[in-house]
């Protein structure tokens, strides 16, 4: 599975909208679209706000990552 699918996959077990958890998360809702879509790659530090939001630590949220 790709970032993109996983990150997508989160927010649809929460029940956000990309608006709500781009704005939890401090990011323009087009920033966190480009990040869902597959269309740009997250910074370390988008992946660390990502993982604090969702309370996963970096393993656990780039585990089953891998190339498409």
């Amino acid at each position: 599975m790709l970032f993109s699918g996983k990150l997508k996959d989160l927010r649809f077990e929460l029940g956000a909208s990309q608006r709500n958890l781009a704005h939890s998360i401090g990011l323009s809702k087009s920033a966190y679209n480009r990040l869902e879509t597959g269309s740009t790659d997250p910074t370390l530090s988008t992946l660390i706000l990502i993982a604090n939001f969702f309370e996963l630590s970096l393993p656990d949220l780039l585990t089953d990552i891998g190339p498409p």
